[in-house]
């Protein structure tokens, strides 16, 4: 847990660009302190440090090389620890290394009882020396049974392939790139060509069923036609073991989770058909017509049971979304749900007639219109008539199609605008400060007052990213400050990583100078899903204008609640970083410092957040100046 991330790709110099908790925990450092250092942890060196040691590391990073020693640094408070410095350089998918991981183990408390005197810490060193050039040898030994290997690798791969798996012991290098799906084998996807012809024939055998089931209970109560029902006894036990051969496919069958993603963990795929459909499919399945083989006297009540399997019908519900959007498929639907439904009232009217009985209660049928599933068509629609219209590429269509479908998994099309539009202004800020409450327990809000607050809720936009897509561009027109509330970012500058941002980190620029188009100073690339919390500068400046008081104090501590600052000419010269006290962002007092001013820290994000869920649904609205539609508008206030 205590590691640095550094930048590998600058000439000159390797600024540090992440730094974990247990970094800052064991030095004593704060993370504004810390970014933008050279890695070298120069800032770390005292008097008992090894400057070989230190020259050493230096050379390793120039090579770009794996690195372990022993090394004495400095906490911030001054006091020695022994720390185990692991050096392993992070390759992108060109195979170019990108990153430094430095892993830092405290080994002062070991040290101590293996090294109680100096001549056994010289032994000591003399111990490192010999274990150096050992690990030297046997990586040259290693690199000579890797060139023995690809000379004989023709002539005899099997006995190679031993021999490579007991000598390579090399661990594996990470490497940074977008998180990418990580797909098990026998893992049949739900958007398949051969799954949707599965559908197709279960969907047949649904309709057999519907057809044939209600047919046996109500036609075979005598003797004479159940003999006559044994003639289909080959057909039923077929479509039996194909829909136990179902049950076994959806084991083993992706699908899309709430949060719109694709899910292709085995174990994820079993518990949610565990919970959804497996026993409805379970009971569907059961053999009755197994009693025809053995011979056993098939009653009324046998046939009855049969009925069970029309609970297929309710999968057949569920596939609607999907053949909905196809006019034809529409009509052939509902032709047959016709021919069925005239079906089994032609049964029951038997039935009826036959026993002579009196009619009970009647059930009527009724048809419920659902008018947000109407809309999401509508706008389903609309939105591949304008890529028709504007002949779009296909990479953007679908990434167009895409976003809308995960977007309206998650909000379901509610328009917040338009549910709260009737309720008063003061239940509406109140609304507005729940869900924004994340924001604004920012340190940088502290000394803001309630009425504040409130207007600054209104103001407050929710964002979604997936992987790969481009929050902000280098050169834009900044329009907005970015929260972060899960997921991680990197910011790019000439496609080299500045900065890795988390959960809990603050991007955007400060409000110093009276400029009129702030021009963002580099690209902000999401690596993972994330979900952002974000005020426009317009909305903020007026608030700030309507509580002056407050905007002097907020004016003044932007800069230092920013994890990275995006206006132009702001950044900071690489090891150039201000010795800021720690704060946490949790909504803590600042600490004075000795000159009497105060200076924030902020908590450090982790690199990804993806097993964190939030606990309410955020209505989701990108920037104006992004081109991506909105999830969910925005609370405002009625006069904007």
């Amino acid at each position: 847990s205590n590691f640095l991330l550094a930048n590998a790709q600058l000439r000159r110099g390797f600024p540090i660009v992440y730094c974990s908790d247990g970094f800052c925990e064991l030095t004593g450092f704060a993370r504004t302190e810390v970014m933008q250092k050279n890695c070298s942890c120069r800032f770390l060196c005292g008097a008992e440090t090894s400057e070989p040691t230190l020259q050493r590391i230096e050379k390793v990073l120039e090579g770009k090389q794996e690195c372990q020693a022993e090394v004495c640094f400095y906490k911030k408070g001054g006091a020695a620890f022994w720390c185990l410095l692991d050096i392993v350089p992070i390759k992108n998918e060109k195979g170019e290394v990108v990153l430094f991981l430095f892993s830092f183990k405290d080994i002062t408390e070991s040290r101590a009882k293996s090294h109680p005197g100096d001549r056994k810490e010289e032994r000591q060193r003399g111990r490192r020396a010999g274990s150096a050039s050992l690990r030297a040898a046997r990586r040259q030994g290693r690199s000579v049974l890797h060139r023995l290997g690809s000379r004989f690798a023709r002539k005899d791969r099997s006995d190679l392939k031993l021999n490579r798996n007991v000598f390579e012991n090399k661990p594996s290098i990470p490497e940074y790139k977008v998180a990418s799906v990580q797909k098990s084998h026998f893992i049949l996807l739900h958007y398949s060509i051969f799954k949707a012809l599965w559908d197709w024939l279960i969907l047949l055998a649904t309709f057999y069923v519907a057809v044939t089931v209600p047919y046996n209970v109500c036609f075979t109560g005598t003797e004479e036609s159940a003999s006559a029902a044994r003639s289909t006894i080959v057909s039923d036990i077929a479509v039996e073991m194909l829909f136990i051969l179902d049950i076994v496919l959806n084991f083993r069958t992706t699908y899309v989770s709430q949060s719109g993603q694709v899910v292709y963990e085995p174990r994820c795929i079993c518990l949610h058909y565990v919970a959804t459909w497996f026993f409805v499919d379970l009971i569907a399945a059961l053999p009755f017509d197994l009693l025809y083989v053995f011979n056993i006297t098939v009653t009324s009540l046998v046939h009855l049971l049969k009925t069970v399997r029309l609970l297929r019908l309710l999968r057949l519900l569920q596939k609607l979304d999907r053949y909905s959007q196809y006019s034809a498929m529409v009509l052939t639907l509902l032709m047959s749900v016709f021919a069925l439904l005239a079906h089994w009232m032609a049964c029951v009217w038997y039935v009826i007639g036959r026993a002579e009985v009196q009619s009970g209660d009647r059930r009527t049928w009724e048809i419920r219109m659902y008018s947000r599933r109407s809309l999401y068509h509508t706008r389903m629609k609309d939105l591949k008539d304008f890529i028709r219209v504007h002949r779009l590429p296909q990479q953007l269509k679908q990434r167009m199609l895409e976003y809308f479908q995960t977007t309206w998994s998650v909000n379901n099309g509610i328009d917040a605008n338009e549910l709260l539009h009737d309720f008063p202004d003061e239940l509406r800020a109140d609304v507005a400060m729940h869900l924004n409450k994340d924001i604004l327990q920012l340190p940088v809000f502290e000394t803001a007052s309630r009425g504040c607050l409130r207007s600054l809720s209104l103001h407050i936009k929710t964002s979604f990213c997936a992987p790969g897509e481009y929050l902000l561009r280098q050169g834009d027109a900044l329009q907005a400050d970015y929260f972060v509330c899960s997921g991680s970012l990197e910011v790019l500058r000439d496609n080299v990583v500045l900065a890795i941002l988390g959960k809990g980190d603050l991007i955007g620029a400060d409000l110093a100078s009276q400029e009129p188009v702030i021009k963002t100073s580099a690209d902000v690339k999401a690596l993972t899903y994330c979900d952002l919390q974000y005020i426009g500068l317009r909305g903020l400046c007026e608030v700030l204008q309507l509580y002056p008081e407050y905007a002097s104090k907020f004016n003044a501590d932007i800069h230092q609640d920013l994890t990275f600052n995006l206006r132009e000419g702001s950044e900071m010269e690489v090891g150039a970083c201000p010795a800021l006290p720690p704060r946490t962002r949790s909504g803590a007092r600042r600490e004075p410092r000795p000159d009497g001013g105060t200076a924030p820290e902020k908590p450090l994000p982790s690199i990804l957040e993806d097993g964190e869920e939030p606990d309410e649904v955020f209505q989701l609205s990108p920037p104006a100046s992004a081109p991506r539609k909105r999830l969910l508008p925005s609370l405002s206030s009625p006069g904007r």
